[in-house]
């Protein structure tokens, strides 16, 4: 059964940074997140999942085949169904913590129904969902029968305020287990299923979509008919069910199975990604970002939400990247024909951002060239990126030129920062970053065109997305208005810290690339920034910093040249008047003056202040011996 993870075909190029790093020095580590191998949370050295992840919204990252994914969301509050959960009728008893879940925690709960006649259920203690007419839900749980002397089978309702009508399925937990859709009028749902996790437990779902918006609170049910989950039957006091590991998921469109299982507490929760080179679909590791909102209303290419601007529009069902149906704009004898976007509001005059446009070349191009303009509307004044050598290739930084007019531009500072080929061969991605000037910055529009006065000339525009900030971050989906992508946190804490950490010395790898020239990629602290180790990269240093009681201690830094979306591998040694870093290779100089502070945790891809490094972790291990300084070279060239 698989409780964490975004496993999707790889190709796993780990770059020398195998397994050989357990015994280097003679010493094993005893925290090893190989995070680009197992693409999971889990500990190779324990086999457990330390790492405590949440993200307060959905996300994507890219899969081994280059296709962009949303990782898996559970709007449920409270998932182990432990807080907050409580028979919500006076027919049976809701106990805590009976049995062990499918996680392997004392954690499940035990739900016995009472000797009376009626029908009986548990639903959330909190605040109601809101169900959206139109959007597709798929609810899951974890069930597990209890030792009955009278047959009892587990069910699931959703309320009929969201539905046409009540939408019911009802659960025998034995064998392979059979999901039985309720055959009374209308309460069949379009989706249903039952898989067997071990254990005696199932994992069980159903799904529908809204015909109304509304809030309610879905249903977990016992009961004694196979073919009605909500049926009133007289209780003997003693018949069970167990139940764990609630999720609700929202989708545009049907599903037919539930993701992965995400545990919330308090919030919603999203799961953890791990990305994969968009070119050649190798497996970059965790992916840890700050928060970011796409500003581009509508992120997917179509004529109705862009706008054509001369020749002609025809929306195509491209499915590029797994998300862009496309649009072919062609050409009516001006470079400026194409596609551009209604005008986005919000930008703020001499700050920076950043532009990511999504296009495939012309089917009908032989001048194979594009141009990509950047408008200040209210203004009349216009930057562009273009590519205009047909002999080029579309997907290298050096085939395009950028062009900013005179006093009164859209912008200064336009860079092409990266221009790529995605792994179907056939989709471009070209990232630059501008500063908005004018004084009106509240009327850009963006476009994507043929760049070509012959009529007929094409490019294929498929969609895009705008940042504030220096560089991109993955792809965020909007449709009719921004949209805000929460920060990822990762850590480890509590016992799950100290079972692995030696508080007198150590050495601590990571291997990581990042999009920002200021990058941590670890913290050692106790919750504050006064007490802290951080491991860092910067512009031309990678350092493990060290403050005790708020007191820089020393570093032992090493010179490196900083390259974004570049890999590098730290070593980093935690003993006290013997601090040095090494990386990629090259080693800095023994700080004498290092000291150890109290730390009671470990922050992933996040600095002591819990800035996130915006970037890929693929292996972060740590030893509980300081290794020698050739050992530290050895592991990092």
């Amino acid at each position: 059964m698989r409780l964490s993870g975004t496993k999707t075909s790889s190709v796993n190029q780990y770059n020398g940074l195998g397994d050989q790093l357990y015994d280097l020095g003679g010493a094993r580590p005893t925290l090893d997140l190989n995070f680009s191998s197992n693409e999971s949370l889990v500990d190779s050295v324990t086999g457990k999942t330390l790492v405590d992840h949440t993200r307060q919204s959905s996300a994507t990252y890219v899969d081994g085949d280059g296709v962009i994914r949303t990782a898996v969301t559970n709007i449920n509050l409270y998932s182990t169904m432990n807080t907050d959960y409580v028979s919500t009728n006076t027919n049976g008893v809701y106990e805590t913590d009976q049995t062990t879940a499918p996680d392997g925690t004392l954690t499940g709960n035990k739900f016995t129904e009472a000797s009376t006649t009626s029908g009986r259920y548990v639903r959330g203690n909190y605040s109601q969902n809101t169900f959206t007419s139109g959007k597709f839900y798929l609810l899951s749980v974890y069930l597990k029968e209890g030792a009955n002397t009278n047959k009892r089978y587990a069910g699931l309702i959703f309320p009929s305020s969201a539905f046409t009508a009540t939408r019911g399925v009802t659960f025998n937990l034995t064998g392979n287990g059979t999901a039985i859709p309720n055959s009374i009028s209308g309460e069949e749902p379009a989706v249903y299923g039952i898989e067997s996790v071990g254990n005696g437990w199932y994992r069980c779902w159903m799904g529908e979509t809204a015909t109304a918006t509304s809030t309610l609170r879905e249903q977990y049910r016992i009961t004694n008919d196979s073919n009605n989950a909500g049926a009133a039957y007289a209780g003997d006091g003693s018949s069970h069910i167990f139940m764990w590991g609630t999720q609700l998921e929202e989708f545009n469109s049907q599903q037919s199975t539930p993701g992965q299982y995400v545990k919330t507490t308090t919030a919603i929760n999203s799961a953890p990604r791990f990305d994969h080179d968009p070119e050649t679909g190798e497996s970059l590791g965790l992916l840890v970002e700050e928060s970011r909102t796409n500003l581009m209303p509508y992120s997917v290419a179509t004529k109705a939400d862009w706008v054509t601007s001369g020749g002609t529009s025809t929306d195509l069902s491209l499915n590029a990247l797994g998300v862009f149906p496309g649009v072919r704009t062609a050409s009516g004898g001006f470079t400026y024909h194409g596609l551009n976007t209604q005008n986005i509001t919000g930008l703020t005059n001499g700050e920076t951002y950043t532009a990511t446009f999504w296009f495939r070349a012309g089917d009908t191009n032989p001048s194979n060239k594009i141009r990509l303009i950047f408008r200040n509307d209210t203004e009349s004044s216009v930057s562009d990126v273009s590519k205009t050598n047909a002999e080029t290739e579309y997907g290298s930084v050096s085939s395009y030129r950028t062009f900013e007019g005179a006093a009164g531009t859209a912008t200064s500072s336009l860079t092409v920062l990266s221009a790529e080929t995605m792994a179907d061969g056939l989709t471009y991605k070209l990232v630059a970053s501008f500063v908005a000037e004018g004084a009106n910055t509240d009327a850009y529009k963006f476009g994507i065109q043929s760049n070509s006065e012959t009529t007929g000339e094409t490019v294929i525009a498929l969609g895009m997305q705008l940042e504030r900030g220096s560089f991109a971050t993955s792809y965020i989906p909007t449709s009719g208005s921004t949209v805000t992508r929460a920060a990822d946190v990762a850590s480890i804490t509590g016992t799950n810290f100290s079972s692995w950490y030696n508080d007198s010395e150590g050495t601590v790898f990571s291997s990581s690339r990042h999009k920002s020239v200021t990058a941590r990629t670890l913290a050692f602290t106790d919750g504050t920034s006064n007490n802290a180790m951080q491991q860092y990269l910067l512009a031309n240093t990678a350092a493990m910093d060290s403050y005790v009681s708020n007191s820089w201690q020393g570093s032992g830094a090493t010179t490196i040249t900083f390259v974004a979306d570049q890999q590098f591998n730290v070593a980093s040694t935690i003993q006290t008047d013997s601090g040095v870093t090494a990386a990629n290779g090259a080693l800095g100089t023994v700080d004498t003056s290092y000291g150890i502070p109290t730390v009671d945790r470990l922050l992933i891809g996040q600095s002591r202040s819990s800035d996130n490094t915006n970037g890929t972790i693929r292996r972060l291990t740590y030893w509980p011996t300081r290794l020698s300084n050739d050992t530290l070279q050895t592991i990092t060239t």
